[in-house]
């Protein structure tokens, strides 16, 4: 019988990590920073502060490879599908700010994200539970100059009560032009006091 001795698990990689993997994103300030910022600030981003490194990193590296993997795939089977209709935009970098929608819809016209989450789908979609969501969503619209959206979620544990597993949805958003305008407005404001802060 061979000696085996329990050491500790060295992190070979930490998520943020991952994004580094994908495709290259553009030096300078990206969207997904600001948003996270202010969701930080605001209480809408979960944070796990209680947990060790160990547990916070392998919690976010999961959910980024599972997000990565699923949404990506669901993307990209929608796009093969379309005939032309649905493909992938290029980076936009509007007000110096970087940001990569999932796909283009030219038949709404309109955006489509992918998401694939381990909140539960129980919540109202427009709850803050979301938040953080719309308001990437509506940033987008902006910058592509459209007013709907399409956000199709995979919610990996259902509801987490019935047992009843993966759930994909989808729900179609029509925003007012100052909708847009304030959504983005306060992430200009937001980024000011990144810069000063």
């Amino acid at each position: 019988m061979p000696v085996i001795t329990e050491i500790t698990a060295e992190l070979l990689l930490v998520s943020d990590q991952f994004s580094d993997t994908q495709t290259p994103r553009s030096p300078g300030l990206h969207l997904s920073d600001i948003i996270s910022d202010l969701g930080r600030k605001l209480g809408y981003l979960e944070t796990y502060d209680n947990d060790d490194l160990n547990v916070r990193e392998s919690r976010f590296s999961l959910g980024f490879i599972w997000e990565n993997f699923v949404a990506t795939q669901m993307r990209d089977t929608t796009i093969a599908y379309s005939n032309g209709v649905i493909f992938r935009p290029p980076e936009l970098t509007i007000d110096g700010i970087h940001m990569s929608p999932d796909a283009f819809d030219l038949a709404m016209p309109g955006l489509r994200e992918y998401k694939c989450t381990a909140k539960s789908m129980g919540r109202e979609i427009g709850s803050e539970k979301f938040w953080m969501w719309w308001t990437q969503i509506q940033a987008y619209c902006h910058g592509m100059g459209v007013n709907e959206a399409i956000l199709q979620v995979m919610f990996l544990n259902g509801n987490w009560s019935d047992r009843a597993g993966a759930h994909q949805r989808a729900w179609k958003a029509v925003f007012a032009d100052h909708e847009l305008l304030e959504n983005w407005t306060m992430l200009m404001n937001h980024r000011r006091t990144m810069k000063s802060g």
